[in-house]
């Protein structure tokens, strides 16, 4: 058996910042914090974790499957088939002719047909072989519509051109619909004649034609024996936001000119210069791109990119060639921690970098596919410790109450079935989690390990002190929610991509950087633009024959997201042009100097009925269509804004009530979930019995900012009282009855 043993925590912080006139920098306290264990709350934790997708089902797991039908064996046997099928509304069938027996992945050549996301279930010669296969996945893919790499609005500034499914056919395979890793489905096939059963479930989409191939193993790399295939030539570089197929709608071009080391850059202006981010993080989202005429030979690939989200460890992604993995290594191409833009050639873990094979004169295409990469394992570790220990904290408050009483003995270890076994457990998982980083990173320490770390000093110490073991409730929840935002982490792989590079073997660096006086340059320029740049201005009129103007009193980020809405939503559709502009001011001194908007977005509910009553909006009844884009409201969401028999405003915003519960825990207690108000009740009282407790929004409008948004947002009364079919206000509106109740009315 192990040995317990204790471990330090030891964070070592050292920054030094040199800032030059006209530089950018990062605070030490931004660095220090990142250092920082982060915490995440119950239903954080429950979300990531994820929904069981096989839960109720009858069938057995994946894995289950897999260990029944024996060992996987790799081969080259493949079958495929043309299909032409649409599966839209009813299931439709195929038939598969197989060779030889084994496990085979499921790939279609196919095109989506509709945004939702595409979902079916699969079954082999009428039935469906394991649990996952009742809920399997494909992706849409995206491109540029039209092509077009950017657009522009009135000042210049560039943004990124609207999605839309692509026409062409795509080919995949059906992956792990959890998205904890990027690994294929596989089905066992003996040899023979199978018929496979598409049911629709989600989403549609039309298949061209259907492989299923046996798993087949990447060759690890070995170097070219020979230079005479090396290529020579000038470097090839394929900019990111060029990309032409995409697994999400969202993966589309971003911005960033804060430096010269992203290309394009300008100082003035916002250019679409880079892709990804926080768009391109889960397992299974690709993108592709295509190179100019290449020419067959080696090459070396290198990528400009900025990896600033996990810190001291690596996203991966997985390179293919024309649809192939080249190599083992390009399975987990590793993109290492750096605030800033780095170049980097793709290369081994002694730096020396790998050459990638064309085979043929011609376009090729590149893609890269986000994979848990070398972490999986320990990921996978920690996912299945969170697991258990939040079960297990849920058994121990089910004792103690969310308040210990720390003089008071609860003997936990009698009163939890197997606690002793189940914390030994959760320590060794741990301990494997803690070393497969160590091996990972070759360090000893970083900020993943020292929480990891901690979460099994607190088992220890709960273990060794078993008559005591509940005093220590309170770290044991701290750490456990820092395992998770740790989990949480280590789940998300974002990626700035900006430039990929195929330069020859004999190119010492991937890209010609820009020199010093270059970069103090382009920062002055920033500087200097800064005193005369309208920040407040977020587009400027377009060639349109009617142009708007817009007020919006919200952030920046959020406006260039409205902007970018209103250019590929509304203008193009409309034909009017829109100025918006970040606005804080008075906008009855605005209109009375004949300096107004044409519209307001985002201000006070109060505010619609205060302007109308000095003439200085418009009736929106006096529009043909007004009562039907009330319709995209709930009912009544427009009293507010009504004055006399005129209509001044209109929702942009609508709150309503949600209610969270863990499954987890009504399973446990063999409760179902309530529907209605007095299931509720009775549910809580089961839940008080075991020391857990419910939480309702019963809160009282105590301010005039707060009675702006509407007191059935920030009251739970009015909303039982309509849920009981009464009235707060009288028929005219003009008195509650919140005062005084008169029997014979709700006679």
């Amino acid at each position: 058996m192990k040995k317990f043993f204790s471990k330090s925590f030891a964070a070592v912080l050292a920054l030094l910042l040199i800032v030059a006139s006209f530089s950018m920098a990062v605070s030490a306290d931004e660095v220090a914090g990142a250092e920082e264990e982060k915490h995440l709350t119950d239903e954080e934790i429950a979300d990531l974790l994820g929904e069981d997708p096989t839960e109720g089902s009858t069938l057995a797991k994946y894995e289950d499957y897999v260990e029944a039908n024996g060992k996987m064996e790799k081969g080259d046997a493949f079958a495929e088939t043309a299909a032409a099928l649409t599966v839209e509304t009813n299931p439709v069938t195929f038939e598969v002719q197989i060779s030889e027996t084994g496990y085979y992945n499921l790939g279609f050549s196919y095109r989506a047909l509709s945004r939702d996301t595409i979902m079916f279930s699969a079954a082999i010669d009428g039935s469906i072989p394991f649990a996952e296969a009742e809920k399997l996945t494909v992706y849409g893919i995206y491109k540029n519509e039209n092509d077009a790499l950017y657009r522009e609005d009135g000042f210049g500034n560039q943004f990124a051109p609207k999605q839309v499914l692509q026409e062409e056919f795509y080919f995949d395979t059906v992956k792990d619909i959890t998205k904890w890793s990027a690994d294929d489905y596989f089905f066992y096939l003996t040899a023979g004649t199978h018929t496979f059963t598409l049911t629709p479930k989600k989403g549609s989409f039309e298949i061209e034609s259907v492989r299923l191939a046996k798993p087949s193993a990447a060759k690890k790399y070995a170097k070219p024996s020979s230079e005479s295939q090396y290529y020579d030539g000038d470097r090839i570089t394929i900019e990111g936001e060029a990309a032409v197929r995409k697994t999400s709608y969202w993966l589309a071009a971003k911005s960033d000119n804060s430096s010269m080391d992203i290309t394009p850059h300008d100082a003035t202006k916002i250019l679409a210069n880079y892709i990804g981010g926080g768009n391109w993080k889960t397992s299974g989202e690709t993108i592709v791109w295509e190179t100019p005429d290449l020419k067959a030979g080696y090459y070396k690939i290198g990528f400009s990119y900025r990896q600033s989200a996990v810190l001291g460890a690596k996203v991966y992604r997985s390179m293919k060639i024309d649809g192939e993995v080249p190599f083992k290594e390009a399975g987990n191409v590793g993109f290492a921690y750096s605030y800033d833009w780095q170049q980097t050639f793709f290369a081994d873990k002694n730096g020396d970098p790998y050459l990638i094979y064309i085979p043929s004169d011609g376009v090729h295409t590149i893609s890269l596919e986000v994979v848990p990469g070398e972490v999986e394992k320990a990921r996978n570790a920690i996912k299945k410790a969170v697991a258990d220990l939040g079960e297990l904290y849920v058994d121990i408050t089910m004792i103690t109450g969310e308040t210990v009483d720390i003089y008071r003995d609860y003997n936990l270890f009698e009163q939890i079935p197997g606690m002793q076994k189940r914390l030994k457990n959760i320590y060794f998982t741990l301990d494997d989690a803690s070393t497969e980083l160590k091996n990972i990173t070759g360090e000893n320490s970083g900020s993943y390990i020292s929480v990891i770390n901690n979460m099994m000093q607190i088992c220890k110490l709960m273990y060794q002190n078993r008559y005591t073991a509940h005093r220590y409730k309170s770290e044991y929840y701290a750490k456990y929610t820092s395992l998770a935002s740790v989990l949480y982490e280590m789940s998300s792989m974002p990626l700035d991509l900006d430039r990929i590079v195929l330069c020859s073997p004999s190119e010492e660096k991937p890209f010609v950087r820009s020199g010093f006086f270059q970069k103090v340059g382009f920062s002055a320029q920033k500087f200097f633009m800064s005193f005369v740049q309208d920040y407040n201005t977020i587009s400027g009129s377009s060639d349109t024959k009617e142009n708007i103007t817009i007020w919006v009193n919200w952030g920046r980020d959020q406006a260039q997201v409205l902007n970018e809405l209103i250019r590929t939503e509304f203008t193009e559709k409309e034909g009017i042009g829109v100025n918006l502009q970040l606005v804080n001011a008075s906008v009855v001194q605005a209109i009375l100097s004949g300096k107004g908007p044409d519209c307001l977005i985002q201000h006070s509910r109060s505010e619609p009925v205060n302007l109308a009553m000095r003439g200085m909006l418009y009736d929106l009844k006096q529009f043909d269509d007004w009562e039907t884009v009330l319709e995209n409201f709930h009912d009544g969401a427009e009293l507010p804004y009504y004055y006399k028999d005129g209509l001044y405003g209109l929702p942009d915003t609508q709150q309503f009530y949600m209610l969270f519960y863990r499954k987890d825990i009504l399973k446990q207690m063999g409760a179902q979930v309530p529907e209605t108000w007095d299931e509720f009740e009775e549910t809580v009282k089961l839940l008080a019995r075991n020391n857990l407790t419910a939480w309702l929004p019963n809160n009282t409008a105590t301010s005039v900012a707060q009675a702006n948004i509407g007191i059935g947002s920030i009251n739970l009364f009015p909303s039982l009282l309509l849920q009981r079919g009464l009235e707060v206000y009288t028929e005219d509106g003009k008195a509650t009855f919140l005062c005084v109740y008169d029997e014979n009315y709700y006679d």
